[in-house]
This record gives structure tokens, sequence and C-alpha cells, in this order.
């Protein structure tokens, strides 16, 4: 009995755990929204602080993204309240002009920004624990502005 309901529970369970530092290893990416592309955020576990998102096309045809300007993802921090304090995008203005980003068959793209452990205002943050998600910005009407990738943990020196 106790082994049928720890199965019943367990995919939940791991569901709901927080992504690892380091980018969250072995856990699910995100699908973007009907899309056969998959968007995963991974962080670097030493100062200064790399983000690597990557766009995998899960597709053996080409697929593309309508996507807003730039044409990349943009990685956004929160502090322990959840509220954003840093992106890598700041200050730069998004054009939601409808640009096509075609993706080959089983194409990976990767995309990376530094965060040096200041909030967007210039206040250099404390050592602590932060979460981080890559926003890709988008044309399709569909995905109502915005694909997200999963939450990862940041340990910040």
């Amino acid at each position: 009995m106790f082994s049928r309901l720890l199965l019943l529970f367990l995919p939940f369970a791991l569901a709901l755990a927080p992504a690892s530092a380091g980018g969250g290893e072995g856990r699910p990416v995100a699908r973007l929204g009907s899309l056969p592309v998959a968007m995963k955020l991974m962080a670097s576990t030493t100062p200064p602080i790399v983000f690597t998102t990557t766009l995998r096309n899960l597709a053996l045809s080409p697929t593309e993204l309508r996507l807003a300007q730039p044409l990349e993802p943009d990685v956004v921090v929160f502090n322990a309240r959840g509220l954003p304090i840093w992106n890598c995008f700041h200050g730069q203005s998004i054009r939601t002009i409808d640009a096509p980003y075609a993706l080959r068959p089983s194409e990976v793209k990767r995309f990376s920004c530094t965060w040096s452990g200041f909030a967007n205002d210039g206040r250099r943050l404390p050592p602590g624990l932060y979460r981080a998600q890559a926003w890709l910005h988008t044309a399709d009407p569909s995905a109502l502005g915005m694909y997200r990738s999963e939450l990862v943990d940041v340990v910040k020196r």
C-alpha cells in the first residue's frame, strides 16, 4: 500500500521540487506552448554568474518561432520574496515586431548573459539564494507575450 502511494506521489513531488543550483540538471525543460521546442536555463556556480539558455528543436522538421526583438531570451533574477531584481535586458526596449526565427530539425541554440551580482538600480546584492528564469518574448498571441523556462536556484557568494 505504501509503495503504491509513493509511486503515485513521486511524480508530483519531483515536479514541485526546486531546481538545483547550476541549472536544474535532470529536471524537465519548459516547452514553448504547443511548439516542439524546449527551453532550459542553467547558471554557473562561481561569480560572476553566467546564465546559459538553450533552445532545442525537438521536431524532425524545421520549426519557426514568432519572436519579438531582441531575438534572444532575457534572464530575470528574483529575490527571496519573488520580486524581480535584475534582468539582462534592463534599459533596453523590447520591440513587438513579428520576427520569424527558424530552428532546423534537432537544432540547439545557446544564449548567455552574465550577472555581476548587482540589482538593476545599481545596488550590490548580498550573498544568498536567488531564483532565475529565462523569458523569451514572442509575437505569438497564443503565448501571451512570452515563453518562460523553469525556475532555477542561484547561489550568490
